[in-house]
C-alpha cells in the first residue's frame, strides 16, 4: 500500500508539472497571438491603402488617357 501511495504522490506531482508547463505555454501562445493579429490587421491596412492608390491611378491613367 505504501508503494502504490508513493506512486500516486509521484504520479501527481508529474501531472502538477505538465499542468504548470502547459499554462505556461498557453500564456506565451496568447501573447504571440495577439501580437501576430496585430501585424495582421497592420497588414491588411496597408493591402487596402494601396488598392485604393491603385484604383485612383488607374482612373488618373484612364483620365489622361481620354484626354
Amino acid at each position: 500500500l505504501r508503494k502504490k501511495i508513493i506512486t500516486f504522490e509521484t504520479n501527481i506531482e508529474q501531472i502538477t508539472n505538465s499542468y504548470h508547463q502547459l499554462l505556461s505555454q498557453r500564456s506565451v501562445l496568447k501573447v504571440d497571438n495577439h501580437a501576430l493579429e496585430k501585424q495582421i490587421l497592420r497588414k491588411n491596412e496597408r493591402i487596402s491603402q494601396l488598392e485604393k492608390l491603385l484604383f485612383e491611378a488607374k482612373e488618373q491613367q484612364n483620365i489622361q488617357l481620354l484626354q
